[in-house]
């Protein structure tokens, strides 16, 4: 992978095993993990254009990370879980998911249905005929 370097890139390329020194807008061929990892960073940019690096979802200048939902407020949400239910949330719940178990464990405590209770019939015995 061709890099071309934003600032001074002074690191050891561990999958090509050389020590690698570029300085700020030169260019250089290093392994495509390498690469990777610089562009990722901010210290690169990659010449060839083949690869794309992780996108800042959040605005925070690092990459990946996300952004809130709009809508219910996932730490109220969390809050009201752990005190209906009495135990800890999934951290990867959003906050549909959450409203959703919480409305349910309501709808059981208040004995309504839920709607898998199906009918009364055994499920042993053959329906009739």
């Amino acid at each position: 992978m061709k890099i071309k370097a934003i600032t001074q890139i002074i690191d050891w390329d561990g999958h090509d095993r050389r020590a690698v020194i570029i300085n700020a807008d030169e260019t250089d061929t290093v392994s495509d993990t390498f690469g990777k990892m610089k562009v990722d960073a901010g210290q690169a940019e990659d010449v060839d254009g083949e690869y794309l690096p992780q996108l800042d979802h959040d605005g925070d200048g690092k990459p990946g990370g996300s952004t809130a939902g709009e809508g219910d407020d996932i730490d109220a949400l969390r809050a009201e879980y752990k005190e209906v239910l009495g135990k800890n949330y999934f951290a990867g719940w959003d906050a549909a998911e959450l409203r959703k178990r919480i409305d349910e464990h309501k709808a059981q405590e208040s004995g309504g249905s839920t709607g898998d209770e199906g009918d009364d019939a055994d499920e042993d015995e053959a329906p009739a005929a």
